[in-house]
């Protein structure tokens, strides 16, 4: 990575974060229709196009839960999988963050803490014009953080974490997920549970989880591992 240069170096698609129409056409449809699950969540999901792989994050976009249903190999197959799977990353990060900028407003002193992003006032306790150049600004700070992976000096190499089956790789920049590559001869034999457990332990070399914790993935394994020989970390 030492003569990398600016043309050598590729960004991941920033296209899912939405311009700043886009985002102004997402909050009025929104509000126009009442939508009850704007409010911050203690968790977030969500699902590759085909709605086959789903992952869930909390708050500061660290994975919490990686669900394949079976379905996933009528849907996407061992070839695309992987892409399914940083599809569903992707939005879930997504709705993670525009969810916590645009209705955290309790919690102003901490929010940058708890999160990671700066709040964002209501648009009922701000003028629209004024909520919309806020979730503009940190949507700017994070386009702006990818940015800076292409700056030469310091040089940010690209990390690869494989996943204990071998199932899934993952690159890193900078902490920032860059792509999800799959072992499609492997994912061809492979149970979703032992798959859900593959891509968990990858995701946490890759700091992009949070530690084993809580019983939420304890009890599936009790129920997963009275059936099939699932890898266990």
């Amino acid at each position: 990575m030492s003569g990398e240069s600016l043309d050598d170096i590729t960004l991941p698609d920033l296209s899912w974060m939405g311009d700043p129409e886009t985002l102004r056409e997402q909050a009025e449809a929104m509000l126009r229709a009442g939508r009850a699950d704007l409010g911050p969540a203690t968790e977030y999901e969500g699902a590759d196009e085909s709605g086959s792989v789903k992952v869930v994050v909390d708050p500061k976009g660290r994975v919490v839960d990686v669900i394949v249903l079976p379905v996933w190999t009528d849907e996407l197959g061992a070839d695309r999988l992987a892409g399914g799977v940083y599809g569903a990353y992707v939005a879930a990060v997504q709705k993670a963050m525009a969810i916590e900028r645009a209705t955290r407003t309790d919690r102003r002193a901490s929010d940058e803490q708890d999160t990671g992003w700066p709040a964002v006032p209501e648009p009922g306790e701000a003028d629209f014009d004024t909520w919309l150049a806020a979730v503009a600004a940190t949507n700017a700070e994070a386009r702006a953080r990818l940015a800076r992976l292409a700056q030469p000096e310091p040089p940010r190499p690209e990390e690869e974490f494989r996943s204990p089956g071998g199932l899934l790789t993952l690159r890193v920049r900078g902490g920032d997920l860059v792509s999800v590559e799959g072992n499609a001869d492997g994912l061809r034999w492979t149970d979703v549970n032992a798959l859900r457990h593959d891509a968990l332990a990858v995701f946490r070399a890759a700091g992009l989880a949070e530690p084993r914790h809580g019983a939420r993935e304890d009890d599936e394994d009790d129920e997963s591992n009275e059936d099939l020989g699932v890898l266990d970390f």
